[in-house]
């Protein structure tokens, strides 16, 4: 059983509660008229009426202030004001019964004028200015007379008597059940047309929904209304929606219970926003606890609100995408799958894996007749592997206007490289035509790939991948491989160290704070030369390197040539450097210029 302390305090929530419901109707819809006068540029001609309805507007907060301090919980620290919280009734009453005579004779004031604008929302605050009334007057009479025995309240009477006494003022409410209603029906007709965002609203309180509504239709949402824990059950059943605003105190299925179900359900993913009077930090956290996005006390603070849903939807959008890149790259894991499959019956139909291999690097190099058709720079491509299969990559992907380059180098040889940079252009041609352009997550997204695939073949490789995007003379990169070497049109050699640009891919599931990039622009004539460290590092037979500064200086030397013959000048002098040597590991060059 609760103890009297816990008792009060729940009857303290429950008073603010019932308090903070047509102050929230005072306050939001000055709020609302306040903000239309101001889109609409009415203010310089209705200046008295904006004027009222800013004064009517912080009245309202004082108010809010006031019963926030009055019913704090702070109160029941005090032995004796616990046994007196009675009298808290009178003092509220003395302290906001003025304030309300004041509303209530602006609203008056601005409603003397026939055609006033706004006439319905200046209505709707007298209606809830005379309900908070009716929450201090007589309809509270019984905690004048109820003095609190000492081992308990009665809370369940209470509450009982509290709804008993505020559920007779229906009179008032038949303009806004019809109003209601033919918000209903519009936000019906809105649904057909497929907003970008439907937004489900779940209040028993008509005033709360109709307010509700206004300012999201104002933001262009498209919005669903519910009034109970069961109403906002079904919608959810039958219509997609992106977002719910969620009340708490509702009869029936409460707000707790409607957020547990749904997180509890095939709808766990819709984001939540609780909104509720219940401002205690227990309420809040229990809220986040069940998988709340978030929470908003009332009265609303329409601009907080519009800034929680706009990041409410933000990240379930983004999730949304991550959806789809997860489904399209399930498909190329699928392709991946396949391939395993084809590589495997080839191997013993062809005796050797190494030859199988070999053969598909080669088919999926871009072919030079589709290099040819970039219009934008003459670029052209060459590799060689080693005698054991390696793991070089490289892939030009023109797409939407750009042109995709990457290039990367796998560690070690044999079958297990081979497969895995058949993998990594796969995935990242994939995720290309996904319209995947932002290289730092295309990167991280595809490094997910290849980790979960490693794993799968029990396999310890990695490899360096760096990522370039050109378009009209604009250069991107992003991605740990090999320095890039910038031939200007004029001579001068530039080179960029990607070390700080990106993470071998494979060796971490997250690499996303390790990317960067880097961006540059070319001129006509000017030469990008991509290399991988089997050109660099091949050796004579007295153990030298070619080396990077006997690369740039060859590309510098023929600057002036198309890019196939820029290749085939570097690979003329790499192959008399190695001579009899043994090559021991791929070669691969890829070239290109700004036409």
């Amino acid at each position: 059983m609760l103890d009297k302390l816990e008792i009060t305090t729940s009857l303290l929530a429950y008073w603010r509660h019932e308090l903070y419901g047509p102050l929230n109707i005072i306050q939001g819809y000055s709020d609302l008229i306040l903000e239309e006068l101001e889109e609409n540029n009415r203010g310089l001609e209705t200046h008295d009426f904006s004027a009222i309805s800013t004064e009517i507007l912080k009245t309202g907060k004082e108010i809010q202030t006031i019963i926030a301090d009055t019913l704090s919980p702070k109160i029941l620290e005090e032995e004796d004001r616990l046994r007196n919280i009675i009298e808290l009734r009178s003092s509220l009453e003395q302290q906001i019964l003025p304030k309300i005579n004041s509303i209530e004779l602006k609203a008056q004031e601005i409603l003397v004028d026939d055609g006033v604008p706004f006439s319905g929302d200046i209505e709707k605050i007298l209606r809830a200015a005379s309900k908070l009334k009716l929450l201090l007057g007589e309809n509270m009479g019984w905690l004048k007379t109820y003095s609190p025995p000492v081992d308990a309240y009665p809370l369940q009477e209470i509450r009982r008597e509290l709804e008993e006494s505020y559920s007779d003022n229906r009179a008032s409410l038949f303009d806004m059940e019809k109003s209601l209603n033919e918000i209903k029906s519009h936000s019906h007709s809105k649904c057909i047309k497929a907003e970008e965002f439907k937004i489900l609203i779940v209040d028993n309180n008509r005033s709360n929904q109709e307010l509700l509504y206004r300012q999201l239709d104002r933001e262009r949402y498209s919005v669903g209304l519910a009034e109970s824990g069961e109403d906002a059950l079904q919608a959810v059943a039958e219509e997609d929606f992106d977002l719910i605003l969620l009340d708490i105190v509702m009869p029936g299925l409460n707000g707790y219970q409607v957020l547990d179900q749904l997180k509890h359900s095939q709808w766990r993913h819709i984001p939540v926003i609780m909104i509720s009077s219940l401002t205690e930090i227990k309420s809040i956290t229990k809220c986040i606890e069940m998988g709340a996005e978030d929470y908003l006390p009332k009265p609303f603070n329409f601009t907080l609100l519009r800034a929680k849903i706009d990041a409410c939807l933000e990240k379930k959008k983004l999730r949304d995408q991550e959806k789809i890149y997860v489904s399209r790259l399930a498909l190329a894991n699928q392709e991946i799958a396949d391939l395993n499959e084809q590589l495997a019956a080839e191997n013993d139909r062809l005796s050797t894996e190494i030859a199988i291999t070999r053969q598909l690097q080669k088919f999926i190099l871009p072919q030079d007749s589709d290099l040819k058709n970039i219009e934008d720079i003459d670029i052209a491509g060459f590799m060689e592997p080693a005698e054991e299969v390696g793991g070089d990559y490289y892939d030009v992907h023109p797409f939407n206007g750009s042109v995709h380059i990457s290039i990367g180098d796998v560690t070690g040889h044999g079958l297990e490289s081979g497969l895995l940079m058949i993998m990594v252009q796969t995935a990242m041609r994939t995720l290309i035509e996904s319209e995947q352009t932002d290289q730092k997550k295309l990167l991280n997204i595809l490094n997910h790939v290849i980790v979960d695939n490693a794993g799968k073949l029990k396999s310890h490789r990695n490899l360096t991948l760096s990522s370039l995007d050109y378009f009209n003379g604009h250069l991107s990169i992003a991605g740990q491989h090999e320095d890039i070497i910038i031939v200007r049109s004029d001579g001068h050699v530039e080179s960029i160290d990607t070390t700080y640009l990106g993470f071998p891919i494979g060796l971490e599931k997250n690499i996303k704070e390790f990317i960067d990039q880097r961006q540059l622009d070319l001129s006509p004539g000017d030469v990008v030369a991509l290399y991988t460290d089997g050109v660099i590092e091949a050796e004579n037979d007295k153990g030298e390197s070619y080396g990077i500064q006997r690369l740039r200086e060859k590309v510098c030397n023929h600057r002036s040539c198309p890019s196939q013959l820029i290749i085939e000048k570097v690979i003329e002098d790499l192959k008399i450097h190695i001579g009899t040597s043994q090559v021991l590991d791929d070669i691969t060059l890829l070239i290109f210029k700004q036409r």
